[in-house]
Formats: C-alpha cells, structure tokens, sequence
C-alpha cells in the first residue's frame, strides 16, 4: 500500500495500491458519474453503533430483558464472528427496538442530539471530500440504519439518493455498476463493498 497523506498527519490518510500520483488520483476520484458512499464506520463512526452504546448509558435498559438478551447475544456473537456479526445484530435490533413511530423518531432525536452536542463527529475530512465529489454526481449513501437517521446525513452532504437498512452493501454497489457503464467512485469499509466489481 502506498501513502500519498501519511496517517501521522491529522489521523487522516490516502492511499492506494498501485502507484499513483496525488494528481492522478485525483483525476480517478473526481472523474466519476457516480459516487455510491457507506455511512457506517466510513464518513463517520457508525451511527447505529451509537444507538447502542448510547442505551447501555440508560439505567433502564437493565430492566428491559428483551435489551438484556440482546446485549448478552451481540456480545457472544462478537466474540465469535468478530466484525462480520455486526450487520446481524444490528439487523435484530431494529427487528426488536426500533419498530414503531416514536421508538424510531427518539432514535432519530438521540442521533440529533450526539451530532449537536459534538459526541458524534465524522472522520477528518469528510465532509470536505464529499463537497467535492458530489458536485455534479449522481449520488448514493448506504447505511445499515433507519430512514429515520439515514435521512440526517442524506442532507448534511447532500446525497442525491439514500438507501437504509441495506444489509449487503457489496451486491447493492455490484447491482447499480453492473447496471449502467458509468464511471464508479464506491467509498466504503465494509468488507467487499469495494472489491472489484466484474465487467
């Protein structure tokens, strides 16, 4: 892997894995017709992530035994499948906590809040990144979450378009390459999202 802005530097980096000059990099990623991004653990730490931990703080929680299994559930399937057991959990979750109007519209005012308050900020440079390659773009943001928060950041950076509770963003981000012969900007971590997507 090569670093063309080394980690060291502001926590941020940029690299790639053949050699590549900062100029020509920059023709690739701003040379497209269409930016599909994850939201989870990609712009920003995971917001659903959040919802989460933010219940563990609440007394309450401890009351709730269907919060309680959850909990006791999610973390033998962390220990076990590590990062890949996310997408599951969190998938339960919303199955068991997030099904009606208010339970949704509280989760989205929670999100509100953190993001208000400064306690969920997105990676250094995000934003900046994203107004430049949003300009003219089609545009896609994936989450795993609900529309409820997914809409959030849909408007904070302006995506054209925003897909909730996508529980395989590869074969989505495969779906929309696969079906047009546009140029392709896929930002992501999730494992997979951007493999390379066959002609």
């Amino acid at each position: 892997m090569n670093f063309l802005i080394d980690p060291k530097y502001n926590g941020s980096w940029v690299s790639t894995n053949r050699e590549l000059s900062r100029e020509e990099l920059s023709d690739l990623v701003l040379g497209n017709d269409v930016v599909i991004a994850d939201l989870d653990d990609c712009i920003l730490p995971s917001p659903a992530k959040r919802l989460a931990f933010e219940e563990l703080k609440d007394i309450r929680s401890y009351l709730n035994i269907d919060y309680v299994l959850w909990r006791l559930e999610t973390a033998i399937a962390l220990i076990k499948s590590g990062r890949s057991s996310e997408t599951e959990c969190w998938k339960e979750y919303v199955e068991l906590f997030l099904q009606s109007h208010e339970q949704r519209q509280k989760a989205k005012q929670k999100i509100n809040k953190l993001l208000e308050e400064g306690k969920l900020k997105e990676y250094p440079g995000a934003a900046e990144f994203f107004s430049l390659v949003l300009r003219d773009n089609e545009s896609y943001l994936l989450t795993r979450n609900i529309p409820e928060i997914t809409e959030i950041f849909k408007e904070k950076y302006r995506f054209g378009f925003a897909l909730s509770q996508v529980w395989n963003k590869q074969a989505l981000s495969a779906v929309f390459a696969i079906s047009s012969r546009k140029k392709y900007l896929i930002v992501g971590d999730s494992a997979g999202i951007a493999d390379p997507i066959p002609d």
